[in-house]
């Protein structure tokens, strides 16, 4: 889900790099993992139910950590801050990810609710994508929940697999 399209696309502001910090582990690691019958992986987003070794990818830019609010709204042009919606104080739940008539795969919305006290579950639709932003720990959750992720940790979850 880390898809670097075309530059002109907002989704293209996000940098993600290999690490070119290796240690002398890490290639031995990758030295070996083909022994016990780990591929190695050029690239970690283009894998399907495939299990493999790499060294570690980053969200980075010029060495240092590139987050989404520096990707989307600090390095932003005007034109496009002027499409982008931030929402805070919202706790989302899933994501309303569609397949569309090519075969693509994309959030059109989230659901949630508010913080506060009238925490009031509710539906917000995008017009073009959606930036799920909720950290290390939350973003993988929210997936999950959503369809994404291992299709027999899901299914035993009772959650359907987009």
């Amino acid at each position: 889900w880390l898809k670097k399209k075309d530059a002109s696309d907002v989704s293209s502001f996000l940098n993600i790099e290999k690490s070119t910090y290796r240690t002398a582990l890490l290639e031995d690691l990758i030295r070996v993992a083909p022994e016990v019958g780990l591929d190695i992986l050029e690239d970690i987003n283009a894998v399907e139910d495939k299990a493999g070794f790499t060294a570690s990818v980053l969200a980075r830019k010029n060495g240092l950590r590139h987050d989404a609010f520096t990707a989307y709204i600090l390095s932003a042009p005007t034109d496009v801050l002027e499409k982008i919606t931030v929402t805070t104080d919202f706790e989302v739940t899933k994501a309303d990810i569609v397949t569309d008539g090519s075969g693509e795969r994309m959030a059109k919305g989230v659901f949630g609710s508010s913080k506060g006290p009238l925490q009031e579950e509710s539906y917000l639709c995008a017009n073009k994508g959606v930036v799920l932003a909720a950290g290390a720990l939350n973003s993988p959750v929210i997936l999950e929940r959503s369809g994404v992720g291992n299709p027999s940790t899901l299914s035993n979850l009772g959650i359907d697999v987009v």
